[in-house]
């Protein structure tokens, strides 16, 4: 049982109240009470301890204590948590299931007692988060953003986000009230709003929240080989090791954009101590020499797990999730931000494409058969009209003559001639092929 004071402070007054009544004991045994009249028999009333009661968990504990309970007369379930608000005691009056909380509300209606206190409440607490955008809260803004297009219920949501099914109804009491929910009406069923101006206010609000350089631990190392032979090197270690690992920043940029040069790979770390046994006494054995800053390979200790959610494996690497590598580039040195904006593609227009070809019937088509071009983005419901340039980009820079005949028959070679002439993300050696080819 929980030994907290409150807790203790509220049970005590329950059993001081039905003492009043004549009971000649009451005993405690586990989480239980066990009450005995000498007219009426026993009771053995079930305390069910929450850390906090909103309405949707208040819901589903009533159902299934009323399940755990069956058909047994002398069993009464009863919650304590720390305020039971208006909405969950209404819940809980519904389906027969009493109530404890921490300012002295007490619902008990169970033959012979019925009692019913209503004190308000004497210790409010700020539901309204400090910030969606940060700590476990942002965790599942992630995963809204990385699962375009899906509508969740809170259970699965907390589960995949890995916070409590409480985080994730204060972030959705949160974005109802400033309207970035897409059916905020549904109970059950939600998802972040699809209009692009929204998915930018969300990233924005996120980047304001999070720098990576200052966020993180870094321990830089010098080596003989390039950024991208450390990669695949680390890769293979960490894998046979066993150590979560995942490639971001400069790295997830070579991999999700692979248009822009960097001179250290930055790989984050998921069992920090694993891996510091793992190097100890052995940087010579692995090419490595600590520096203080920079250097060819940078390890990153994430504050928190967050940082692997959605992760992704891309060509044979594991890569954050598009909106981790975002918000990893986005204040980065040097050229960080145009890669940043580029990968920023990927998360607004799945989820845009999505309900605008839902509601105004555009030209959207599976791009899945050419995903190996796109491996950064959900391509099942794409806009070809609206993603032109990035479809026609990756195509030049990527494609072979299969996916060169498709984007023939799909758009004018004065649309492909434009793209080319004006593309700030092909390559050099792709303009100038292309050049001969088309020009």
């Amino acid at each position: 049982m929980n030994n907290s004071i409150e807790v203790q402070a509220g049970i005590g007054r329950l059993i001081s109240i039905i003492k009043e009544t004549g009971v000649v004991q009451i005993e405690k045994s586990g989480n239980d009470l066990i009450i005995r009249w000498p007219e009426w028999g026993s009771l053995v009333v079930r305390l069910e301890m929450k850390k906090s009661a909103y309405p949707e968990l208040i819901r589903d504990t009533c159902r299934r204590l009323n399940e755990d309970q069956g058909d047994r007369e002398n069993h009464y379930s009863m919650i304590v948590a720390p305020f039971i608000s208006a909405e969950s005691g209404e819940i809980c009056r519904k389906y027969g299931v009493g109530f404890i909380d921490y300012s002295g509300n007490i619902l008990f209606k169970k033959p012979p007692l019925a009692i019913d206190i209503r004190a308000g409440n004497r210790f409010p607490i700020d539901k309204k988060l400090k910030s969606i955008y940060s700590g476990r809260a942002a965790w599942v803004i992630h995963t809204l953003l990385n699962h375009p297009g899906k509508k969740w219920n809170g259970k699965e949501l907390a589960k995949v986000a890995g916070v409590s099914e409480a985080t994730v109804f204060l972030v959705k009491e949160n974005l109802i009230e400033n309207n970035l929910m897409a059916n905020p009406g549904v109970r059950q069923s939600f998802s972040i709003n699809h209009e692009s101006r929204i998915i930018e206010e969300v990233l924005s609000s996120l980047v304001n929240e999070y720098d990576f350089l200052k966020t993180h631990r870094f321990t830089y190392f010098f080596a003989e080989e390039s950024p991208e032979q450390l990669e695949k090197k680390w890769a293979r270690i960490l894998e046979e090791n066993k150590i979560p690992y995942a490639l971001t920043s400069t790295s997830a940029q070579r991999i999700l954009v692979d248009h822009i040069r960097y001179s250290t790979a930055h790989i984050y770390i998921g069992d920090w101590e694993k891996f510091q046994s793992l190097i100890q006494g052995k940087l010579v054995e692995y090419g490595l020499s600590e520096s203080e800053s920079g250097g060819e390979v940078a390890f990153v200790k994430p504050v928190d797990n967050g940082v692997f959610l959605g992760l992704q494996m891309v060509k044979g690497f594991r890569v954050v999730s598009n909106v981790q590598a975002y918000l990893d580039l986005i204040k980065y040195p040097a050229r960080g931000k145009e890669a940043a904006d580029f990968i920023k593609q990927a998360i607004v227009f799945p989820i845009k494409d999505h309900w605008d070809g839902e509601k105004n019937g555009k030209r959207i088509e599976d791009l899945t058969p050419l995903k190996e071009l796109f491996w950064e983005a959900d391509v099942s419901s794409i806009d070809i009209d609206l993603r032109k340039k990035y479809i026609i980009e990756r195509i030049l820079e990527y494609g072979n003559k299969p996916e060169f005949q498709w984007m023939m028959a799909r758009y004018t070679i004065n649309e492909i001639k434009e793209v080319l002439q004006n593309s700030r993300v092909l390559s050099e050696k792709s303009v100038s092929f292309w050049r001969e080819v088309l020009l």
